[in-house]
């Protein structure tokens, strides 16, 4: 998409309200009357203005509320033959403002939503899994599970750890992981709290399940769009060297 949203000084111009629904990320259907195929496409203006309208009406497709075809057509074609608008700019901006606070509301609505559920998701599997044999809680919250026992001394925060890992979600999802034999170099003073507090439990070859509580990872932000917000962590992981 190669269209540009402005907003000045708070009040939204002659930018497209569209865009802002795209910004949003609010999938919806709109309601559209089907207009049929009539386009005949006979040169490159016709395709140019076949795929603008196709972006167009993409991002349209998501705005979740209605849109009339007869009316957005009116506003398009008054535009375009610089026409008077039926509607001054004073009452437009007002309609346009009302409608992004809608979204916005909509938006935040729908965060706090998912900020609850996955919270409640995430308590109930810690919950859980706190019971399973081997597990062990700190007092933090974090949970771990010792797969191999290692030999030496601890990394301290100051520390460079080099380690394999997998982390996932609690329901298996995969995040990333490193590739076999190429471990990565993490800085234990400038990773998330519960894999720093992971690592200095860990000393040299040994391998743990870390069960990170969204609290000591990232918390009700998440890490959109890998990572949900209030989401456990699951860190398959050794510590290779430090």
């Amino acid at each position: 998409m190669i269209y540009t949203l402005f907003l000045k000084g708070g009040i939204v111009t002659r930018a497209k309200v569209l865009m802002i629904a795209a910004v949003l990320c609010l999938a919806a259907g709109s309601g559209w009357a089907d207009v049929g195929d009539s386009a005949k496409l006979n040169d490159e203006t016709d395709s140019l203005s076949y795929v603008i309208g196709s972006d167009v009406g993409d991002q349209l497709e998501k705005i979740p509320v209605e849109i009339r075809l007869e009316a957005f057509m009116s506003g398009v074609t008054h535009a375009i033959k610089n026409q008077q608008p039926l509607i001054g700019d004073t009452a437009a901006d007002s309609i346009r403002i009302d409608f992004i606070q809608k979204m916005q509301r909509s938006q935040i609505e729908e965060q706090q939503k998912s900020q609850n559920e996955n919270l409640l998701e995430s308590e109930t599997f810690l919950a859980q899994n706190k019971l399973k044999k081997g597990v062990v809680t700190t007092g933090s919250g974090l949970q771990y599970k010792v797969v191999k026992k290692g030999k030496g001394s601890y990394p301290t925060q100051s520390d460079i750890a080099q380690v394999q890992y997998k982390a996932a979600l609690s329901d298996g999802t995969l995040i990333e992981a490193t590739a076999p034999g190429s471990p990565a170099a993490l800085s234990i003073d400038n990773i998330i709290p519960g894999l720093a507090e992971g690592l200095m439990l860990m000393n040299k070859g040994a391998k743990f399940i870390l069960y990170i509580p969204p609290n000591l990872a990232y918390a009700e932000q998440g890490f959109p769009p890998v990572i949900p917000p209030n989401s456990v962590l699951v860190f398959e992981i050794e510590l290779v060297e430090f």
